[in-house]
């Protein structure tokens, strides 16, 4: 039987004549295929023609917009280090699943699958609508457990992939994107409140755990926000451009701050001073906690009947003895049934 979470049917492990190494480097090639193809990303592999939608998410064609020399030189400083960064992450995604894969081995995406669905057995799904949410979260924030993984390379335990992505291969990345990702290894993932929005351009956003106040340049996830929504994701902040790198891909009512509040306070009786290690230090519970948000979302409870009192209804069969002819007992009481026939009502 399949299981569900967030509403996303996902297959748990089953018998399968092919080992867990070759399964695995099936699901991996499954994975890196949906990388590109995920269109909720930054569609990193897209080369729109001219008259295609601009990736940018301006809604303009893109000989109108990215492809047009002049409206570069005319951008603003943060706009065009925002242009230049998309560049340098086209194919990005697909380096790193492919350093993994060598480095780790096609073990860890299930791993680190497992782990960021809190320890749920369950097979990687490719088709997953939080991919969005769980790639950036495999690259920037999981690294093996030394106790628990799978991963054989013991000089790789505790490390998380991005850590050693920049330690092989970071002297020849552009400077900006190295920075860019050096940020992505401190930036926790957390709870964000919209305080303003600029719909395909950008958005305020408060971080709930820090109450940070973050200017965020965002063409597409700020089409389907509003004032006072939440989201759970991570940022990235370079060159004074600060960039949604992770997102959950839907609005969070404002109903469901209250838990928010509560873990935060919960980590303010440790940590007076919520800073971003101790968010990362606090990432399960975070990211449990989002789990928990999404499932009632998605997967609603039946609601409760209850009385003014607040007691539960108990439901029951009346059964009257009448001391009347039938015909007698219909006549009397078939005016309370309005503009019904005789007919319909027997």
């Amino acid at each position: 039987m399949s299981r569900t979470r967030n509403n996303v049917p996902i297959a748990p492990v089953a018998n399968d004549p092919l080992d867990d190494s070759d399964r695995a480097s099936h699901l991996l090639g499954q994975f890196e295929v949906s990388v590109i193809h995920e269109s909720n990303t930054r569609n990193w592999q897209m080369k729109p023609g001219r008259n295609d939608p601009c990736p940018c998410g301006s809604g303009k064609k893109y000989k109108h917009c990215c492809l047009n020399a002049a409206s570069v030189q005319a951008a603003a400083p943060a706009d065009l280090t925002w242009r230049r960064l998309r560049a340098l992450l086209d194919g990005y995604a697909t380096k790193m699943l492919r350093f993994i894969a060598e480095a780790y081995g096609p073990l860890a995406l299930h791993e680190a699958w497992n782990e960021f669905m809190c320890d749920d057995d369950l097979e990687f799904d490719p088709d997953t609508p939080l991919m969005q949410l769980f790639m950036p979260w495999f690259f920037h924030c999981w690294s093996p457990d030394p106790i628990a993984t799978m991963v054989g390379e013991k000089s790789l335990h505790n490390v998380i992939p991005t850590a050693a992505y920049l330690s092989s291969k970071g002297r020849r990345l552009d400077p900006l994107l190295r920075r860019y990702l050096e940020s992505l290894l401190t930036a926790p993932f957390t709870f964000f409140e919209v305080l303003a929005c600029d719909p395909g351009t950008g958005m305020t956003l408060r971080d709930v755990m820090t109450q940070e106040e973050h200017a965020v340049t965002e063409h597409g996830a700020s089409q389907g926000v509003q004032r006072g929504d939440l989201l759970f994701g991570q940022l990235a902040s370079v060159d004074r451009l600060t960039m949604l790198e992770a997102g959950n891909g839907f609005a969070i009512p404002p109903m469901e701050k209250a838990p928010i509040i509560e873990l935060r306070a919960q980590i303010a009786s440790v940590h007076p001073v919520i800073t971003h290690q101790v968010l990362r230090d606090w990432g399960f519970e975070l990211l449990d906690l989002f789990h928990e948000i999404a499932d009632r979302l998605y997967n609603p409870r039946l609601p409760t009947l209850q009385n003014t009192d607040g007691d539960p209804l108990s439901l029951h069969k009346l059964v009257f003895d009448l001391n009347a002819v039938p015909q007698a007992a219909f006549d009397a009481l078939k005016h309370l049934a309005l503009d019904e026939l005789d007919e319909d009502l027997l």
